[in-house]
């Protein structure tokens, strides 16, 4: 296939892309990220939400942290939604936060958000098992933190790793997996914050930056547990108002992180957690069911029961609409968010509209964007002088030299936001269509560091 053939199928399935590549594909990856996002002005919502991020750095990072959290989101209202919540090793979300903290240091800005998807299973091909790098013949090594039977579990909820499972781990990792802080985490997304922090400042030219990688639905079901379960906000009517989640059902059928229906995929706004297995939910009545038993009564008692109980998770969907649609948060992700979020902001306006109520909702939802791309590229590479690989976040702490910051930031400054899609392409046509195709972009980008 020529790479021509490729783009073709990933734009028709992929539109919204397909868009902001034409538009913005001329822009240097650095410049792209500098951009500012337009954000609807309401500060009491805005502060709700950044109430409970603070709460969450707090209790685990530190106070000081917290505080310059608070300080730069009321200012720089943006979070990154592209990361799935794992150990932060692959590329494609190492490459991406390291523009994001280049076009941040520009703007005086000292914090990465990351509201990252815990709503994966272990057996993810994203590796959220344990984290991986290279040898000197640039072979992946996988460091597995749980045994291949919590392989179907979701990250939500999971218990924390044992320290004996990572009795292999490099030396210079063993501070930041093995420390007491980590290690008396009960559960594995709680690990997965304090690591990701500490492992960031180890990366070269970033010791001065926070990386702040939180549960994406943990942040969700907070803001519901603390706002949405009394007063009628548009949350609490999706939830508890029979005639909205009629209409939820009618407009996001078949959308991507909702539900689909005839294929019976996805769930009606929650999650079922059970034995630390995900069960898909179905809309019975005043209940969300499952053919395992699962029953929730859609009341506020019961649903801050079972959200204080860790019985349930958002869905995509339900996140999203309570993030961005509701929050205003302008929420950058992947190849697939760009389009999805856009189709999920189209069925919320509809949803809205046809209730007659809500004007002011429909104002402030039409300006959030949906386009904003923090996806998949890769700029940092490993060497060992006969081939070339994309260097994961351990191959930058254990591998880098003095020079590897300054070469992967010129790059970022060099490269087009169209030639680093590109490079993805085959990938996207892969996880679109389960093909693999038989191309290979050549990479024009030096290596970073060498093994």
């Amino acid at each position: 296939m020529t790479l021509s053939e490729i783009r073709k199928t990933v734009w028709k399935h992929k539109p919204v892309l397909k868009i902001l590549i034409q538009n913005k594909g001329h822009l240097s990856i650095s410049k792209y990220y500098r951009e500012n996002h337009p954000v609807p002005k309401n500060k009491t919502r805005q502060q709700e939400l950044i109430s409970v991020i603070k709460e969450k750095v707090t209790s685990l990072i530190n106070k000081e942290v917290s505080k310059t959290v608070e300080k730069e989101l009321r200012k720089n209202f943006f979070a990154s939604t592209a990361d799935h919540h794992q150990p932060l090793c692959h590329p494609f979300f190492l490459n991406s936060n390291l523009v994001q903290s280049y076009a941040n240091s520009e703007k005086g800005l000292k914090n990465i958000l990351i509201l990252a998807c815990s709503d994966i299973s272990l057996n993810n091909s994203s590796y959220p098992r344990g984290i991986f790098f290279h040898d000197k013949e640039l072979n992946e090594v996988r460091l597995p933190f749980f045994s291949l039977k919590y392989r179907h579990r979701p990250i939500f909820g999971l218990q924390s790793y044992q320290k004996e499972r990572l009795e292999t781990i490099p030396e210079t990792l063993k501070p930041i997996f093995l420390n007491k802080r980590v290690t008396n985490s009960k559960t594995y997304s709680d690990q997965i914050t304090i690591i990701n922090f500490e492992l960031w400042r180890r990366i070269p030219g970033e010791h001065e930056t926070n990386l702040i990688y939180l549960n994406q639905e943990e942040i969700v079901s907070s803001l519901i547990r603390k706002y949405h379960l009394k007063e009628p906000t548009v949350i609490n009517q999706i939830i508890f108002n029979p005639t909205f989640r009629r209409l939820f059902l009618k407009h996001f059928k078949n959308i991507i992180g909702a539900f689909n229906t005839k294929h019976q995929k996805g769930t009606f706004l929650f999650w079922g957690l059970k034995d630390g297995k995900r069960i898909s939910l179905t809309l019975e009545g005043e209940k969300l069911t499952s053919k395992d038993g699962f029953n929730l009564l859609l009341e506020p008692r019961s649903t801050r029961t079972s959200i204080t109980k860790g019985e349930i998770i958002p869905s995509m969907a339900l996140s999203f609409i309570t993030l961005s649609f509701y929050y205003g948060l302008p929420c950058g992700g992947g190849f697939s968010q760009v389009n999805y979020l856009e189709e999920m902001k189209v069925a919320y306006l509809k949803m809205l509209n046809e209730t007659g109520k809500f004007k002011k909702e429909i104002d402030q939802t039409k300006k959030i964007p949906t386009n904003i791309f923090r996806g998949e590229f890769v700029l940092a590479s490993l060497s060992n002088r006969k081939k070339q690989v994309p260097a994961t976040t351990i191959d930058l702490i254990l591998h880098a030299h003095k020079d590897t910051p300054k070469k992967i930031r010129v790059a970022s400054k060099q490269v087009h936001l169209k030639a680093a899609v590109d490079q993805m392409m085959p990938e996207f046509y892969k996880i679109i269509t389960g093909k693999k195709a038989k191309f290979d972009v050549k990479s024009s980008i030096p290596p970073s560091l060498y093994v």
